[in-house]
């Protein structure tokens, strides 16, 4: 099984291909998750860069794959690139994968609303709330974001499904799991056994009257970690006779803020500004020439930097914020933002050689509870679960995106761009949409092509052959066959779905869960995209007793339940959509339809499409046979059923009851009076009367009663199968 997960850390990527990071989350953090998973693809902001600081390492490798974000920068570059970051996010979703997310984070909330309904972990390693805190952050949105991403981390930790917090219980009482959550408290920092000190610290620069060194290891990308207090609390300790020496490690925008500070605060002598440093092995030897460790953060989860320092038995003072007050005692604790308060605190350590010996012995022991032998069996223990949990979701769960839609496309140049459109700009946004191209001999393979390459839901499906009917028929059943969907829908290569089509049927079916198949109501255009008639669905209770008597749903506005059972009948060519319906009815399967009209069905008026209507209503009278055949004996004679006997117009066929009632509407199209009284009397002689058809006999005996009614109907669009 693979693992997908996002993190808001920024990588950077050289030409060879190779991806590099000055942060912690490297190759070696990423390859701890390999122990659990066959690979773990990292989804994360990537920048293309030719060369790269020596000091930076590698973040890919054998088995640990990138998933390449846009790389920005704040809100205006999120906007800027918003387009591109929604599409690389769509590709997390993968077959046998688990899906963590590393919270707080834009990138991981969006992840989430794109999976829908899938299952998913987290690892929650900050605060939101602290995070974009007064004092924390200068963003123009600090606000807003501090109240959306609390709220949608309090939504995450309800839905996950197994959640591991890096603190014992600061985030955790804040951001509760639901009940039925897999919880695990466990620090995302590891520490190895010979990273910790063996004996506590010396202090030797009091009694040798030396100056106190003390350091500090932060981002100085933002100013939450509070660099910028720490100087001006220096500041009031130099003031009161304080020797020290401060190394500021950390890079950042406000670097040269904060040298500017160091002057104007007359500590620029006692402040050296050491820039970003990478691995642990550097940071090891800085802080074992340390005296003291100082972070005055505004906001945190479980910062490495402190953890590091209390390995190398540094003492070390910090804010009472997130889940430092579960490392530190509240003795080496002060409140954020509280300059005197620091100050104080400083000249306290600095002053107590009893204080400090027993903070480094302290620390140390405190440190071992983050040594990877033992953190090995929290993780374990949390990621054996996860793997249990989504294997068991892969057993039980068919379905890889909410619908599959199914379309076929046989030199539709003039139209198929405009479907594609209106499925790409559906408001459900889950959907895979599988295309046939059926050797087309216009444009319709290019534009298809061209789609396929812009949106990663498409699966073109290019056939070598054209077969024609049978061939469409085919395309369908290949189509459900390969479905990945939850649901099914249908769209044919010059209709329209209207935006919320995918959204009203799926929350139908979904609180309904005994309707198999649901059906919309329509509008009727030309070619030219104008609306000229509309087709409503009558309510349930009549729209079998409806469809038993003729076909009144249109084939692109049905989506139905993806369960391998109903595929269509090869042989029923021009009727395999009204056929599957009374199949579906015939095993005692339900089918509905919306009043709300979905989608926008093309129709076309030549001789052509008239004479493949005739073949549609004597396919469709022999889909009604069958159906009766198995109400009474519960199988059909379709085995034996051979389609040409319907091609060579069989007179049966002809003289349906269908076939003229649809002869009888076609003339009234077009104003034949004398056809339709000749076509009425020879229903009336055979069907007995229909009032639908008896009306038409009697507008038709007058030629203005007939012309008046065809535009009151045109007006109003009205129409009726």
């Amino acid at each position: 099984m693979k693992l997908t997960i996002t993190i808001e850390q920024r990588y950077y990527k050289t030409p060879e291909g190779i991806i590099w990071t000055d942060s912690p989350h490297d190759y070696l953090f990423w390859k701890r998750y390999l122990r659990y998973f066959s690979t773990v693809i990292v989804a994360a902001r990537v920048k293309a860069v030719f060369k790269i600081d020596k000091n930076y390492k590698r973040a890919n490798g054998k088995n640990v794959e990138f998933l390449e974000i846009p790389y920005y920068v704040g809100p205006v570059g999120f906007a800027i690139n918003y387009r591109q970051i929604i599409k690389q996010i769509r590709k997390i979703r993968k077959p046998d994968t688990a899906y963590c997310f590393r919270l707080p984070s834009i990138l991981a909330t969006m992840a989430i609303r794109l999976l829908k309904n899938d299952q998913f972990v987290l690892e929650v390693v900050g605060d939101p709330d602290t995070v974009f805190s007064s004092g924390a952050n200068r963003s123009l949105f600090r606000s807003f974001f501090r109240i959306l991403f609390s709220r949608n981390l309090r939504l995450e930790c309800l839905k996950s499904v197994a959640s591991m917090y890096v603190t014992d219980n600061y985030l955790q009482e804040k951001y509760p799991p639901s009940r039925k959550t897999f919880t695990v408290s466990c620090s995302d920092v590891i520490l190895r056994s010979s990273d910790i000190l063996d004996r506590p610290k010396k202090f030797d620069f009091i009694r040798n009257n030396k100056p106190i060194k003390i350091i500090y290891i932060g981002t100085l990308d933002e100013l939450y970690k509070a660099p910028d207090i720490l100087i001006k609390a220096l500041a009031l300790c130099k003031k009161k006779g304080l020797d020290f020496h401060l190394s500021l490690i950390g890079g950042g925008k406000y670097l040269n803020y904060l040298q500017k500070l160091a002057r104007w605060q007359n500590v620029e002598k006692n402040v050296s500004f050491t820039g970003q440093v990478s691995g642990f092995e550097r940071i090891k030897s800085l802080l074992d020439n340390s005296d003291v460790f100082v972070l005055p953060s505004k906001t945190e989860g479980l910062p490495r930097a402190l953890l590091e320092a209390m390995a190398r038995g540094v003492p070390s003072i910090s804010t009472n914020v997130g889940g430092i007050p579960e490392i530190l005692p509240t003795e080496a604790l002060v409140e954020p933002n509280n300059i005197s308060g620091l100050s104080k605190k400083i000249l306290e350590f600095s002053s107590s050689k009893k204080l400090l010996e027993r903070m480094s012995k302290r620390n140390m022991t405190v440190a071992r509870r983050f040594v990877e032998s033992r953190l090995k069996n929290k993780r374990k223990l949390f990621y054996s679960r996860v793997r249990e949990l989504f294997n068991g979701l892969e057993n039980n769960k068919k379905f890889q995106v909410g619908i599959s839609v199914i379309m076929s496309a046989y030199n539709a140049e003039k139209y198929i761009a405009k479907a594609v459109e209106s499925i790409l700009e559906q408001s459900f946004r889950d959907f895979e949409l599988i295309i046939f191209e059926d050797k087309s001999t216009d444009q319709t393979k290019n534009i298809l092509r061209h789609y396929a390459k812009k949106d990663d839901r498409i699966r073109l499906i290019e056939k070598k052959k054209n077969n024609g009917q049978l061939g469409f028929v085919k395309n369908l059943n290949r189509g459900i066959k390969i479905a990945r969907g939850k649901y099914i829908a249908r769209m044919d290569a010059d209709d329209l779905s209207c935006p919320k089509r995918f959204e009203k049927q799926i929350r139908f079916l979904e609180n309904h869960k005994k309707v198999f198949l649901v059906a919309t109501s329509i509008g009727i255009i030309d070619k030219n995209d104008k609306l000229v008639s509309r087709l409503l669905l009558p309510s349930r209770q009549r729209l079998v007793k409806k469809l038993l008597e003729k076909n009144i749903l249109c084939h692109s506005s049905i989506m139905f339940r993806n369960n391998k059972k109903y595929y269509y009948r090869p042989k029923m060519l021009l009727a395999q959509d009204y056929d599957l319906y009374l199949r579906i009815i015939s095993n005692g399967d339900i089918i509905a339809g919306l009043k709300d009209k979905l989608v926008r069905f093309r129709t076309f008026s030549s001789k052509k499409i008239t004479n493949k209507r005739k073949y549609q209503i004597m396919f469709a009278n022999k889909a009604k046979e069958f159906y009766q055949q198995r109400m009474r004996q519960g199988s059909d004679q379709y085995k034996d059923f051979k389609p040409e006997e319907i091609f060579e117009k069989n007179p049966k066929f002809e003289n349906s009851k269908t076939m003229i009632e649809f002869m009888i509407i076609d003339s009234f199209k077009i104003l034949d009076l004398a056809k339709i009284k000749k076509l009425s009397e020879q229903y009336f002689s055979r069907y007995g009367i229909n009032t639908n058809i008896y009306l038409i006999y009697l507008i038709s005996k007058s030629r203005m009663a007939a012309i008046l009614v065809r535009k009151i109907l045109k007006f109003f669009k009205l129409s009726s199968w």
